[in-house]
């Protein structure tokens, strides 16, 4: 959201966790429940966003402004980070289980189910994800995405000038090939 974008260029991302215990003012919890039970770790999306996931928390939250950050690659070797080829907090398999591997990275982009004409960097479930134990340094953030030029004048007003602003409503919606 717009609102906490300054703090996060300056400070970066903080897992549940860190945010309780070394940062004081205002944050929001989008999560109410944490159901992965992983309140160290820090959710992302791999090459699209979990679009399910981030539909809901904007419908469910009135905040305008929302972005989606675009992160060096390099968290995937440099920080701690756990694999998860579908969502941590479904049932099965994946529920609780973390893994650095790079077995467990490919295996978020290989499956059975997985569809023929898929670009090769997607993920084969949308709600894949990297789990990042407590903190994501700023200097990760590369850019920032929001949907409307409306919303990018808002960004620009509040932002590190020395970081992109891209606008990209795709990228707020469904993930599909066309």
């Amino acid at each position: 959201m717009l609102d906490y974008l300054p703090d996060i260029l300056s400070a970066g991302l903080y897992s549940r966790t860190l945010l309780r215990k070394e940062k004081s003012g205002r944050y929001l919890f989008t999560d109410k429940f944490r159901l992965d039970k992983k309140p160290s770790r820090i959710s992302l999306s791999v090459s699209y966003p979990n679009w399910q996931m981030f539909y809901n928390k904007r419908k469910n939250n009135n905040a305008e402004g929302w972005v989606l950050l675009i992160l060096d690659p390099k968290i995937l070797w440099e920080l701690d980070c756990w694999f998860m080829p579908k969502n941590a907090a479904s049932g099965g398999l994946y529920k609780g289980i973390g893994s650095s591997s790079f077995d467990k990275f490919s295996e978020m982009f290989e499956g059975a189910n997985r569809p023929t004409s898929y670009p090769s960097n997607w993920t084969t479930d949308v709600q894949a994800e990297v789990m990042v134990k407590d903190k994501i340094p700023p200097e990760y953030i590369t850019s920032i995405v929001v949907e409307n030029y409306q919303d990018k004048g808002l960004c620009e007003q509040k932002c590190r000038l020395d970081i992109d602003i891209i606008v990209n409503k795709k990228l707020f919606g469904r993930r599909t090939l066309i």
